[in-house]
């Protein structure tokens, strides 16, 4: 009996697994007996196998069609013919399957009613004998939450238990969560889960001897090849309440001698990784590695940063030679997630007027020109910008991202070591918005609505006080609000949208208001990590990111 098409085949079993069967699985013992086979008829020559089925009280389970499958069969790629036909077992519960000859089988059944099932493997059909099979009892089954490892090039696969027609593809959905879930799966000890790429690579065995609970999800984690891990969590008391939970949210995860041995990872961090307690992996990005220093800044994206701060556990993985440094398929600065332009400025170049030296972290590649003519000069987070008089960071770009209409949050990190008339943070060259320092100390946040200039003030900074500072703005379509160091310090009534000039030659700067206006707008001081979102940052959002960030943050708890 042939099996359908591939692609007839995968969306069978697609519709199957929405349809929830459940089985549980058992292996064939050492209670099996053989009997031979009187001869003659229609099953002369064939392998006998035969049991019966029962719920978990005992009673006799009718009405269930028994399945055979080659024990490390694809159920999708798999196109050979089924090593057994199928049976429908009688009102006692039992079941005859004739079978072929040769190689290991598993038989599954699923109650057409109850949605129970039953998986039993280890099974040898033998020539003209009849193999009796201990009763299978039909339970309700768990699922799997699996893991996918690191890859680009796994749209399009599937994972899958060999020797089922159990599977799930890995679809867009399934990359966005780094996991698949297969519902259901058997309950008891499954004895392998596998992965089928794309384009024709080996399948992959992601786990084996899995123990699977009725009615429970057992957590699947991509990295268990790593040799060494240690758990963190966010400690709530460090950044009070959030207001609301905060999506897709970057979390800055310092490393340093007390809490990472760099000896026992990979000289570049190639082998890092982070999962979340279900071993779903977490996107992130190394700003900066030295591991002669002992010390690193990771970012790391979090899906969801509860505002009462449960559910904050979050495990670093490293520890494998082999590791390379993932795709950037999943950013953790997406653009998806309203950031417009991230730049860290911790780059270096021996010499001025570079194209393409600051990065920006988000897809949108808009990086900065470097006018800065110093160099190896220590950040709020990592490396970071000394900016004294006419220099900047530059950036041109052709499309509308970076001038955004409704809602805008922008920061920075400053560290001021004196004051002009007006000392420009950061700019959009068109009359759009800046962010600068005045010369009463106070910081300034404006832009136009193209009636008028919206502009609102904070209180004074700190100026030459030797510590870092940061500055964020927020407008929300209906008012502009400026913050210090995470605290709300100004707001006024903004009503409209962000007016922009329209001239195409546009420009962004860091540093300065323009390069074609010198000594105008100068800033003087340290200067680092510019963050423009195209969305309205809420008041919690901006607390949390300060607490992060800050030099000597504390809001990580790391676990023994």
């Amino acid at each position: 009996m042939k099996r359908p098409a591939a692609d007839n085949r995968l969306a069978r079993r697609a519709t199957a697994a929405a349809l929830a069967l459940a089985l549980s699985i058992g292996l064939c013992g050492c209670d099996i007996f053989e009997t031979k086979l009187a001869g003659g008829g229609s099953e002369a020559g064939n392998a006998i196998v035969v049991g019966r089925l029962t719920d978990a009280s005992g009673d006799p389970m009718e009405g269930v069609i028994v399945r055979a499958y080659r024990e490390h069969a694809d159920p999708v790629s798999d196109t050979s013919a089924a090593p057994c036909e199928p049976f429908q077992s009688d009102v006692e519960g039992r079941y005859r399957l004739r079978c072929d000859e040769g190689g290991v089988i598993q038989i599954t059944g699923i109650h057409p009613e109850r949605r129970t099932a039953f998986l039993m493997g280890g099974i040898r059909p033998l020539a003209k004998r009849t193999l009796q099979l201990p009763d299978a009892v039909l339970r309700i089954p768990g699922r799997l939450r699996v893991a996918l490892p690191d890859s680009g090039a796994l749209a399009g696969g599937y994972v899958y238990v060999p020797g089922t027609p159990y599977f799930q593809p890995v679809d867009a959905a399934a990359l966005a969560a780094g996991s698949v879930v297969i519902d259901p799966v058997p309950t008891g000890t499954m004895r392998e889960v596998r992965l089928a790429a794309p384009g024709g690579f080996p399948s992959l065995t992601l786990a084996t001897d899995i123990s699977v609970a009725s009615t429970q999800t057992t957590n699947l984690p991509a990295y268990g090849d790593w040799a060494r891990s240690r758990s963190f969590r966010l400690d709530p008391a460090a950044f009070g309440p959030l207001g609301r939970n905060l999506v897709s949210f970057p979390l800055l995860v310092r490393l340093d001698a007390g809490n990472f041995d760099f000896t026992q990872a990979r000289a570049d961090g190639a082998d890092l990784r982070f999962a979340k307690a279900d071993g779903t992996p977490l996107p992130f990005a190394i700003e900066s590695w030295d591991a002669a220093a002992s010390r690193a800044a990771v970012w790391v994206r979090m899906d969801t940063v509860f505002a009462d701060g449960r559910g904050q556990t979050v495990t670093l993985f490293w520890g494998n030679s082999r590791a390379k440094v993932p795709p950037a398929s999943r950013p953790v600065f997406d653009t998806a997630s309203g950031f417009a332009g991230v730049w860290h400025l911790s780059e270096d170049r021996d010499s001025t007027h570079t194209p393409g030296v600051y990065r920006d972290a988000t897809p949108g590649g808009t990086d900065g020109d470097d006018y800065i003519t110093s160099k190896g000069k220590p950040g709020a987070i990592g490396g970071g910008l000394d900016i004294q008089g006419r220099m900047w960071v530059e950036m041109r770009f052709a499309s509308t991202r970076m001038e955004p209409a409704q809602a805008l949050t922008l920061s920075a990190w400053i560290k001021p070591d004196s004051l002009g008339d007006s000392s420009s943070i950061l700019a959009e060259l068109e009359n759009g918005y800046s962010l600068r320092l005045m010369h009463d100390s106070t910081a300034r946040f404006e832009f136009s609505n193209g009636t008028e200039t919206v502009s609102v003030h904070s209180v004074k900074l700190p100026i030459k006080d030797g510590k870092w500072h940061q500055v964020a703005a927020v407008f929300d379509g209906g008012t502009a609000t400026i913050y210090l160091d995470g605290v709300q310090s100004a707001q006024v009534p903004a009503a409209g949208l962000i007016s922009y000039t329209g001239n195409s030659n546009r420009r962004f700067f860091i540093g300065n208001w323009s390069n074609v206006i010198p000594g105008f707008d100068n800033y003087y001081g340290g200067l680092d990590e510019v963050q423009l979102s195209h969305a309205a940052r809420g008041p919690g959002w901006i607390a949390l990111a300060y607490a992060n960030q800050a030099p000597g943050a504390k809001i990580l708890v790391w676990l023994p």
